[in-house]
């Protein structure tokens, strides 16, 4: 289970390995 913290444009590797990081 990967914890995803604040999902922001600067990084983009926590969209990767979030998918429901996409914003």
């Amino acid at each position: 289970m990967i914890q995803c913290p604040n999902c922001g444009a600067q990084n983009p590797d926590y969209a990767r390995e979030c998918e429901f990081c996409g914003t």
